[in-house]
């Protein structure tokens, strides 16, 4: 007779996670990936992977360039089987973007932070949209922050650890009938 196990949770529609630079998108979304079994992806690698060039290299032929290469990457990663998907800052700022998202039934959360959490994670990292320095950051920041919440289905508090943040949106996503 064959043993009978439990069988692992599915994720029953793909979850992207959104936000700002530093609101921990890629530690979060891993650390959930983790915690439910499923896929994981961060956009920026898909991308960096796709064009085979760096992101920062992308960025410097011009942010027009990365972000028509990114909104490839989603479409790609879009049709694929449901996963975690850490979004680039930027990602959801499209109407084009978002529509891609709801094309494909994702989930979107919003993992939001107030600015002071936001510029200790990421100064001095080198990201790209960084080296204007703080101000510029903050005001693309504050700029951005009507797109989050536009694309947001959920809104989440990404202040706390990342095994924390992930924890809990994996409980929620338990009750809330997104994983089987």
């Amino acid at each position: 007779m064959a043993a009978v196990g439990r069988k692992s949770p599915k994720l029953l529609r793909p979850v992207a996670l959104i936000g700002f630079m530093g609101a921990g998108k890629s530690s979060v979304g891993r650390g959930l990936a983790e915690t439910l079994g499923a896929r994981f992806e961060d956009l920026d690698d898909r991308v960096a992977a796709e064009q085979q060039q760096s992101i920062p290299a992308l960025f410097a032929l011009g942010e027009s360039t990365f972000r028509a290469a990114e909104m490839a990457a989603l479409r790609h990663l879009m049709r694929e089987r449901p996963g975690i998907w850490a979004l680039g800052g930027g990602t959801p700022c499209t109407a084009e973007a978002r529509t891609v998202l709801t094309q494909a039934g994702c989930l979107v959360v919003w993992l939001a932070a107030d600015w002071p959490v936001l510029q200790e994670r990421v100064t001095g990292d080198g990201r790209p949209l960084w080296t204007n320095g703080p101000a510029a950051a903050r005001r693309l920041w504050e700029a951005r922050r009507g797109a989050y919440q536009a694309a947001a289905h959920w809104v989440v508090d990404g202040a706390p650890p990342a095994a924390v943040v992930a924890a809990g949106l994996a409980e929620r996503l338990r009750e809330a009938g997104y994983v089987d």
